[in-house]
């Protein structure tokens, strides 16, 4: 009896084995099953089911798993190629601006024949709110020389008050130490154009010495006389929007918004000779 208890496991273990076998060779013959084989299939059929679940459970998460890694590359690529993609608009949209100021610049040096021009980039301005000093990038290895009037394709901007071998600084006219001839478009009123130190918080500056009679009045325009010789005549200084009388009522006064946002200069013209 105790060496039968022994064998017991030997013994089920080979009728299993010899079952097994015995189904997989009649498991593909076409024939119905035999009482024996239908019951053997119903006993061990939750095991399988049971196994074929498992097998396909892994399976499955390991194919999920190597999917979620895909699908992040693939994102990630995804991602760097639109911020690369945005870069080259960013540049494409500001080579296209770039390329619209210059061909604003060469137009107005084509139609003033009489003004020899140098362009010039703006390479640092002052760090006030309203900038009344810039630098650019052209000094005395390109003949520019102090007192040459600035300008870009909109109208006036200042002076060139100092110079080194390849930079200059540039006087804008709204600061308090500039001053230009100017003349009334419409009523052909001469007066001074300065800076003032309040307006140019505002970037404005103020027309001095108008006649007290004068008709000048609110979106004149304002452009250079050429008195004095130190600015080519006719360029565009701004608009009228104030007109007062002084205290003494001999004068009359104005403040002009000029037509040069001077918060955003990029590219200048300098003007290197004309002719009065």
């Amino acid at each position: 009896m105790p060496r039968f208890y022994k064998m017991r496991w030997f013994i089920i273990v080979l009728v299993s084995i010899i079952l097994v076998v015995f189904i997989s060779n009649s498991f593909f013959k076409l024939r119905y099953a035999n009482p024996l084989e239908g019951l053997v299939v119903s006993v061990f059929k939750p095991l399988h089911y049971i196994t074929y679940s498992v097998g396909n459970f892994l399976q499955g998460s390991v194919s999920f798993v190597a999917e979620i890694g895909t699908l992040r590359k693939t994102n990630q690529e995804l991602l760097n190629r639109v911020t690369a993609l945005e870069n080259d608009a960013r540049r494409t949209k500001e080579l296209e601006m770039e390329n619209q100021r210059l061909k604003e610049l060469l137009n107005f040096k084509e139609e003033n024949k009489g003004l020899e021009l140098i362009g010039a980039r703006v390479i640092a301005k002052n760090p006030d709110n309203w900038f009344s000093v810039i630098v650019i990038d052209r000094g005395s290895d390109d003949g520019i020389k102090p007192g040459m009037p600035v300008l870009n394709s909109k109208g006036l901007i200042g002076q060139v008050t100092e110079v080194g071998n390849n930079w200059s600084k540039v006087t804008l006219i709204i600061d308090p130490s500039s001053s230009v001839s100017i003349v009334v478009s419409r009523t052909r009123d001469n007066g001074i154009a300065k800076g003032d130190l309040e307006l140019s918080k505002t970037g404005r500056l103020k027309i001095l010495y108008l006649p007290s009679n004068s008709d000048i009045s609110i979106n004149d325009d304002i452009i250079t006389s050429g008195l004095g010789g130190v600015f080519p005549k006719g360029i565009y200084v701004g608009k009228v929007v104030n007109v007062y009388k002084d205290s003494g009522g001999i004068f009359k006064y104005a403040e002009v918004e000029p037509v040069v946002d001077f918060r955003r200069l990029e590219e200048v013209l300098v003007v290197k000779s004309f002719t009065p």
